[in-house]
């Protein structure tokens, strides 16, 4: 049984649009109705599945700006601090993949800290999501709370070291270890036994590893800048050598060290996190938008946020105006209102 709502965020949308008014506060609406107040876990929101009463760390990452616009910033701290706490050498410097309202690791996927579900793009989506957050809200405990500094420096260095078999820097997927060690947000059959690396998993690295650079600068520590700076742009060329001129890119590395394409491009991820030069971008984003009517919500949630971050204007609003439609399939998927309040704001 959900806890009762205590949140009423008072952010509002006037638009010469009356509709686009409307699915604003229709989608407001929807995200507060996901907002835990109380709990064993604290300050929360449904960040997951709808109904597991849990948030996920991937979903917390590319939710938490919406929540900024929606006043949940003590909720965004407590979700990003539990799962900045978790990480060491006996989870093999993951964190929970998901935490539930009572402040443990999610049932559903979770049978011991060396058997639960995880994909390692996670912890660099969560070091980006903090620098991110760090940027919208102003407030330098991102910056100076050693929760989150010992988090960002064991991904860095543990998190890879322990997940990099191959010793090129990008951590890979051996079959053996099952659920854990994903290297992608792709969780088809294909992806889990055909990609050792995944195509996503080196643009979110690229991005994580260019955010904590950026976090080593403001707090004067030049040297990790530059050092994380570099490897932050040798893994976008990383990920560049996975396009090919006619295919597009490459949903990733397979176990043979070979580029598989399958046609699925990841276009989204890759614009997303911000790592494709202006020229290839725009071209992505274009392509992007034609898959669009045939994303799942996952997928769909944050085109309307590239789309106008690329100069895509009419698209993006045509974009806004579906997610916010009354007739999206799986609509309550939390992500979905999260990612478009976040959108209207940025």
């Amino acid at each position: 049984m959900k806890m009762a709502l205590k949140t009423n965020s008072k952010v509002v949308l006037f638009s010469s649009d009356r509709a686009m008014e409307e699915g604003f506060d229709r989608v407001k609406q929807q995200a507060l109705a996901w907002v835990f107040d109380e709990g064993d876990a604290g300050p929360t929101y449904e960040a997951a599945l709808p109904g597991r009463e849990a948030f996920c760390m991937r979903d917390v990452s590319h939710q938490c700006i919406g929540g900024e616009v929606l006043g949940l910033h003590a909720h965004n701290i407590n979700m990003m601090r539990r799962f900045a706490q978790v990480p060491c050498e006996r989870t093999d410097w993951c964190s929970w993949w998901e935490i539930d309202r009572y402040g443990r690791p999610c049932p559903v996927d979770y049978t011991s800290d060396s058997d639960f579900w995880y994909n390692l793009p996670a912890n660099f989506d969560l070091t980006d999501a903090l620098y991110r957050l760090y940027r919208w809200s102003g407030d330098g405990g991102y910056l100076s709370d050693p929760d989150f500094g010992r988090f960002v420096a064991v991904t860095l260095e543990n998190y890879v070291k322990r997940w990099d078999r191959d010793g090129d820097g990008i951590p890979d997927r051996v079959l053996s270890e099952g659920r854990r060690g994903l290297t992608s947000y792709d969780e088809s059959e294909f992806a889990r036994t055909r990609i050792k690396v995944g195509a996503d998993l080196i643009a979110i690295q690229a991005r994580g590893t260019l955010s904590a650079a950026k976090m080593y600068g403001l707090r004067g520590q030049g040297e990790l800048e530059r050092i994380y700076e570099k490897k932050g742009r040798a893994l976008t060329e990383r990920l560049l050598a996975l396009r090919d001129p006619v295919r597009g890119f490459a949903e990733g590395i397979g176990f043979e060290d070979e580029r598989v394409f399958t046609g699925q491009h990841h276009l989204k991820s890759m614009l997303y996190y911000r790592v494709l030069p202006a020229g290839l971008a725009r071209a992505c984003a274009e392509e992007m938008w034609a898959e669009f009517p045939k994303m799942i919500i996952e997928r769909a949630s944050h085109v309307p946020e590239i789309l106008f971050a690329y100069g895509m204007n009419r698209e993006a609003l045509e974009a806004l105006r579906a997610m916010m439609s009354p007739t999206l399939h799986r609509r309550e998927y939390p992500e979905a209102s999260f990612a478009t309040v976040g959108a209207v704001a940025m």
